[in-house]
């Protein structure tokens, strides 16, 4: 489905009359995506009730199903119930879709499923549920220009014909992009200057389409601590990039690898799966324990620092010393 077409169609308020369940599928989740959407439904005031998280995953199941069931004084919500995460032998998360496939209020619940793992016979059930009342949205993994602009003008993005140029420019080298991606994608072109907007593309096409094996290799690297590799690889391509590009290429890796490392500490790999969109694989399946949250505090602190002084004065040095200080554990932060 077009990603117009699903934007007219969840507009329609007769589309919410229809059914109190709603079923989105695909095979990665769109975290940012998902709350973009959201948020937008709640703004232009399109969701029929209330919105309020009620993330499956790291709440009791009997929890969910009570809260579905009961209203207080005849008020209902929009439970979002995040994404579903199945394994053949989960009778109790089958009995849950079980119960959301006939569920008829008097609340209103929508959930993501991966379409990879979820049983024949129980995707079977929800396409022949959907073929009844339209509850089913497939979302595409992958868009291309003309959803973008859908998915801009939807969200009510400030983006003018000049920064449309930039995006249609990434998608002319690249036909297709991640859903999340595009949100990204969105979301600075609405920040840049107009007058800035040409002198962007370069940086902005580098950050979010890793399609250079060189970055996604210089970051494996640097988590696995591979000092060796990592300075062999940068000598080779750290002048390809502007300052300002390694300090957001590192800013975003490091902010995304402390959060990934705390939620996997805590079990939570729902949470960690939905912000490891570009970090490195290895990191997220075996370098992340290499990781100690206080070196990563250390390290953004002091991208942070020279974000600053990259804007106000000089840098001499200054990527020399954050690699060397992370490669030696010298980077702490009390907190």
């Amino acid at each position: 489905m077009k990603l117009e077409e699903l934007f007219k169609k969840i507009c329609d308020k007769s589309f919410w009359s229809d059914q109190n369940t709603l079923f989105f599928k695909g095979s990665n989740y769109p975290f940012l995506f998902i709350n973009n959407l959201f948020k937008t439904l709640e703004e232009k005031n399109i969701i029929p009730t209330p919105f309020k998280n009620l993330i499956i995953n790291s709440t009791d199941k009997i929890q969910v199903s009570g809260s579905l069931q009961q209203s207080f004084l005849g008020e209902t919500t929009f439970y979002w119930l995040g994404e579903y995460k199945f394994k053949k032998t989960d009778k109790t998360k089958i009995k849950l879709i079980d119960f959301l496939l006939t569920y008829n209020g008097p609340n209103f619940a929508a959930i993501y499923i991966n379409e990879e793992k979820l049983p024949a016979k129980t995707l079977k059930q929800i396409k022949s549920k959907s073929l009844q009342d339209k509850s089913l949205i497939e979302l595409k993994e992958q868009i291309d220009f003309e959803d973008f602009k859908s998915m801009a003008l939807f969200f009510g993005k400030n983006i003018n014909e000049k920064k449309l140029k930039i995006a249609s420019q990434i998608f002319k080298n690249t036909k297709t992009i991640p859903l999340d991606a595009a949100i990204s994608l969105m979301n600075y072109l609405e920040l840049i200057s107009v007058k800035m907007a040409d002198s962007f593309y370069n940086y902005i096409s580098s950050t979010l389409i890793q399609d250079n094996p060189s970055l996604t290799n210089l970051a494996e690297y640097f988590f696995a601590k591979n000092p060796e590799a990592f300075f062999s690889l940068w000598s080779k391509i750290y002048q390809d990039y502007p300052e300002m590009f390694w300090v957001a290429f590192w800013s975003e890796q490091i902010w995304k690898a402390h959060y990934v490392v705390k939620y996997l500490k805590q079990k939570n790999f729902t949470a960690a799966r939905s912000l490891s969109f570009r970090l490195p694989y290895s990191f997220i399946n075996k370098d992340w324990k290499k990781a100690e949250l206080p070196s990563l505090q250390g390290c953004y602190k002091f991208l942070y620092s020279y974000d600053f002084a990259l804007k106000t004065g000089s840098t001499f040095c200054a990527l020399d010393l954050f690699y060397l200080n992370y490669f030696t554990n010298n980077f702490t932060q009390k907190v």
